[in-house]
């Protein structure tokens, strides 16, 4: 064997011979092995226990511990070491049990050529099969590692997407509160209105104008929660103006800057700074979803308090006009190693309280804007996000989302009108409210109800909720239509934004209410019939 092939793996021989050993050891370290020898068990105990060696080389006869002996003790201090017990005196009984406890091999010393070659192949054979099993354990710890890893990555998105799961579900519960919640502020809202237009005594009416302001602002804030957790669908983008968006989101998000604030103990302050900028176009929900997880990562990062500032202008990129949204805080700044990752689904610096959603989802729907998210952070000074949408290309005016309703005047036409509601408190309100106008009013608690009314008595007016058990609004207004086309069909909803409007035409409904519905509501309604005769 040349020096270029000679191994250099580290074997212990022990043997009490200290000729045996030395001859041993001549003759290993002639193959190019790197010997190490003990004479006594107790000193080859210590060299187990201080170092390591690639093969254990032990005699089977030796006074105070035997090899059988050592080959346990080497299994306890090296269990993947190899061990090879040699002996001078064939004995297959001992040789048996060496290898029941855990012995490689069990050889003969080389007394002869022929006994020295066959030494030498089965020791190389056992320090290669040596070699292939640490590689075969690296290989399945890395391998174990690997899958521990990918294990953790799983668990840790799995349980992302249940928090988000758990967000839509949310959403989907929210949007059926609100409905009820829509039904309940509709009968106070009514109820006050008539009382209003009953009293006489001015300090009464003083407290129910309380009452039905306070209803009002109840449904203007359930509006605004259905419009943020509705979902969506792959709308038309429409003129927005940015201002009154972030007008919206400010009051939207005043619990989290202003009462959560002050509960913890700190003060947040938020500052508008607005120029008189153009219009985008786009999806007004989205964009108010992308400005409330910006201005909701500002406050989560000023754990002392701070200001927040926003601010809006226009600019002039490459002979194009953008509307920039800047959002500037003075928190705690974003790590310098993370911010690549800002916008990267499920990464999150909030532990258990955040989704790692937020700033993902804003990216997402800035781009489907076709437009940019930035932004410019530095630790302990604060954030600053800039948010830059392509100007729309028309007159800018104001376009108010919501026209205001004039104060109607009662008619002094009488109809028979047909209110179809399953809720019986809403039910009998937009009843009264008719018949202090005068007209002849009917109530039906569901659809399948209304159907055999409308078969014995024809009705100019039909005011029908939409959600409704057995068969729902749209259900009941196609029916309508077939059986009486003539009727004047009113849709009433407390699920806010669900409104079909080309479903509407399509099933003869003539106008969409939102609950809660005002007494003025009801008259224009009921005006709006009056027009088409």
């Amino acid at each position: 064997m040349s020096n270029i092939e000679k191994p250099h793996e580290r074997i212990l021989v022990v043997d009490d011979s200290k000729v045996q050993l030395f001859a041993m050891g001549k003759m290993l370290e002639k193959e190019g092995y790197v010997v190490f020898s003990a004479s006594e068990p107790l000193h080859a105990k210590r060299m187990l226990e201080n170092s390591e060696f690639d093969l254990l080389l032990c005699d089977l006869i030796m006074p105070d511990m035997d090899g059988i002996a050592m080959l346990k003790f080497s299994k306890s201090a090296r269990p993947t070491m190899p061990v090879v017990i040699m002996t001078a005196f064939g004995d297959r009984e001992s040789a048996i049990e060496a290898l029941k406890d855990g012995a490689e091999d069990y050889i003969f010393k080389a007394s002869g050529e022929r006994e020295r070659d066959e030494f030498f192949i089965r020791i190389r054979r056992t320090l290669e099969k040596s070699k292939l099993q640490k590689k075969i354990l690296a290989y399945q710890n890395s391998l174990e590692h690997m899958v521990d890893e990918r294990t953790k990555e799983l668990r840790e998105t799995q349980e992302k997407l249940i928090q988000s799961e758990r967000l839509r579900s949310l959403g989907v519960i929210t949007t059926g509160v609100a409905h009820d919640f829509n039904n309940i502020l509709g009968v106070i809202l009514g109820r006050t209105q008539m009382l209003i237009r009953k009293m006489k005594s001015s300090e009464i009416v003083d407290d129910l104008l309380i009452i039905e302001k306070s209803a009002l602002k109840g449904s203007s804030t359930i509006k605004r929660m259905q419009d943020y957790t509705r979902i969506r669908k792959d709308e038309t983008f429409v003129p927005v103006q940015m201002n009154e968006i972030i007008d919206e989101v400010i009051e939207i998000t005043k619990t989290r800057w202003k009462d959560e604030a002050e509960n913890m103990g700190i003060s947040i302050e938020v500052e508008k700074m607005c120029d008189d900028i153009p219009y985008v176009t786009g999806n007004a929900s989205e964009l108010k979803d992308v400005l409330i997880n910006v201005l909701f990562n500002a406050f989560d990062s000023m754990v002392s308090g701070g200001k927040v500032t926003v601010k809006t202008y226009l600019e002039h990129i490459h002979d194009e006009q953008w509307v920039t949204t800047e959002v500037s805080d003075t928190g705690c700044g974003i790590a310098e190693n993370i911010q690549s990752k800002i916008f990267d689904p499920f990464f999150t610096t909030k532990s258990e309280h955040g989704t790692g959603l937020g700033m993902s989802t804003a990216y997402g729907i800035v781009q489907r804007h076709k437009g940019e998210i930035t932004f410019k952070s530095k630790e302990k000074e604060g954030t600053t996000f800039y948010i830059r949408l392509m100007a729309a290309l028309f007159v800018h005016q104001v376009m108010p989302e919501n026209p205001i309703v004039k104060s109607a005047q009662d008619t002094t036409r009488q109809f028979a009108i047909l209110v179809v509601d399953d809720d019986e408190a809403v039910r009998s309100t937009l009843a009264e409210m008719l018949e202090i106008q005068g007209h002849d009013v009917s109530m039906a608690s569901s659809g399948q109800e209304a159907i055999r009314m409308i078969m014995q008595r024809h009705y100019e007016i039909i005011f029908t909720d939409l959600g409704m058990p057995g068969m729902s609004g749209w259900e009941l207004s196609q029916e309508i239509r077939q059986r009486s086309p003539q009727t004047h069909v009113v849709m009433i909803t407390g699920w806010g934004t669900q409104l079909d409007h080309q479903k509407a035409a399509e099933s003869n409904v003539k106008k969409i209410l939102p609950k809660p519905v005002s007494y003025d509501e009801i008259i224009h309604a009921v005006n709006d019939y009056i027009e088409t005769l």
